[in-house]
């Protein structure tokens, strides 16, 4: 006992009470996925075969797409004129599979390894669209099956 009031009397104690608890969350939260990469390759590839898009537009497509939907608010006409590029499903599949799984809080948007998951792009644009967009991009994109 006598020893426990020494301890507890320690200036220092409260200090080190608060690191050991903040150690304790930080280990059960894996901080490493803090700082993992924000795009994580999605389990099931669809079929690229006759995309008349190179891997690089893909590539480049995806980044974009994430970009005018992470943040505030999505820029959906900047997403229907990535769309508009894309001449067949095919195509829409190959920047599916750049864009890969990316972070994402649903009521937020991006997110980061303590809120959020990964989630793939049609999911990203299920969430992002009303069904009134969604509707228009079924209108005016019929060569590609999103919804």
């Amino acid at each position: 006992m006598k020893h426990l009031t020494k301890i507890l009397s320690n200036p220092l104690f409260p200090y080190i009470f608060l690191l050991s608890i903040i150690a304790y969350i930080l280990n059960k939260i894996n901080i490493g996925s803090l700082f993992d990469e924000k795009r994580k390759p999605v389990t099931s590839l669809l079929s690229t075969f006759g995309a008349t898009i190179t891997e690089t537009q893909a590539k480049s497509y995806a980044d974009s797409l994430y970009i005018y939907m992470a943040d505030n608010g999505t820029e959906e006409e900047d997403v229907y004129s990535v769309l508009s590029k894309l001449k067949n499903q095919k195509d829409f599949n190959k920047v599916y599979n750049a864009f890969g799984k990316r972070l994402y809080i649903p009521f937020a948007g991006e997110g980061n390894g303590l809120f959020g998951n990964y989630y793939d792009l049609i999911f990203w644009l299920n969430n992002e669209f009303l069904d009134r967009e969604k509707d228009y991009i079924k209108e005016n994109f019929p060569n590609i099956t999103i919804f």
